[in-house]
């Protein structure tokens, strides 16, 4: 397996910016993403991941 420039070994997660997670999530979902679980909260933090219809790995987040 190759290393990131991080040094990590692992597939990559691609990480995408939502205002709104939870729409992000269920207009993915309607598109083929599977995987999604619920949205977590931190504080005012809000992330999902999930697979893409490409089998990439995913992330949203209310934070850029």
């Amino acid at each position: 397996m190759k290393r990131s420039s991080n040094g990590a070994e692992g597939p990559a997660k691609i990480a995408f910016f939502a205002e709104d997670v939870a729409a992000a999530r269920a207009d993915l979902i309607t598109r083929g993403a599977t995987g999604f679980g619920e949205v977590k909260v931190f504080g005012t933090l809000r992330l999902c991941d999930g697979v893409d219809p490409d089998g990439n790995t995913v992330q949203l987040s209310n934070r850029p």
